[in-house]
């Protein structure tokens, strides 16, 4: 390919250049930027240098340099990677969707440990047996119950008595003859007009009544006998 048509085509590229850059060039940066939004100053910063950094690479290579060698290449990478930072922060929706891989490695390896020391805890409950689940509040407490010295007469229940024991008749007629003598008193009598059962063991025909004394009467007469 001829070069002078190269280089004809590269001077009228330039003419372009300089009628786009013409209302940048007549200001100030700063101006340029003041009336602007926070994005936009950012993508105006970054296209400045990163056109500054190509006129570089392009003039190395009109002097016949390798610019791969040279710093401005470094410099152009850096300037490229803000184009990827301005793109995000103009989609934030999409950065939402990354997955952040290193946190979702420390969640799935919380919820093992958790898994396997709830399982641990699980085996040393079963291992224990049930003895070991009724430490705490759940003791059976068992309040013995004394034995009475006034009431004698009164007999434990039938449920609490000993088997094949003896005394178990005796005890059944003491309480038949508790009651017996209960149904003896009658309501309206004076406690001297009640008579007392015939003691026990005793024939019938032995059994003798004495009669009721008033104690208001005084003691009677008895009539005494002297023998000369």
């Amino acid at each position: 390919m001829d070069p002078g048509i190269i280089l004809t085509s590269f001077s009228a590229s330039l003419d372009n250049l300089e009628e786009v850059l013409e209302p940048l060039i007549a200001k100030t940066l700063s101006q340029n930027t003041e009336t602007l939004e926070t994005i936009d100053k950012a993508k105006l910063q970054v296209l400045v240098a990163y056109v500054i950094q190509d006129l570089v690479l392009i003039y190395l290579k009109t002097r016949g340099l390798d610019p791969a060698k040279h710093a401005v290449t470094e410099e152009l990478n850096r300037v490229k990677s803000y184009f990827e930072k301005i793109s995000s922060a103009e989609n934030p929706q999409t950065r939402g969707l990354a997955l952040d891989k290193a946190a979702a490695n420390r969640f799935i390896k919380a919820a093992i440990n958790e898994a396997k020391a709830a399982s641990e805890e699980a085996s040393s409950h079963a291992a224990a047996g049930p003895s070991s689940q009724r430490t705490g509040n759940n003791v059976d407490v068992v309040i013995p119950f004394g034995k009475h010295t006034r009431f004698t007469h009164v007999k434990p229940p039938r449920n609490e008595r000993p088997e094949n024991s003896d005394e178990s008749s005796d005890d059944d007629d003491d309480e038949v003859k508790i009651v017996d003598d209960v149904k003896s008193l009658q309501i309206g009598k004076e406690p001297e007009d009640i008579v007392p059962p015939p003691p026990k063991n005793l024939p019938s025909g032995s059994t003798k009544r004495r009669r009721a004394m008033d104690p208001f009467a005084g003691t009677p007469p008895t009539s005494l006998s002297f023998r000369c």
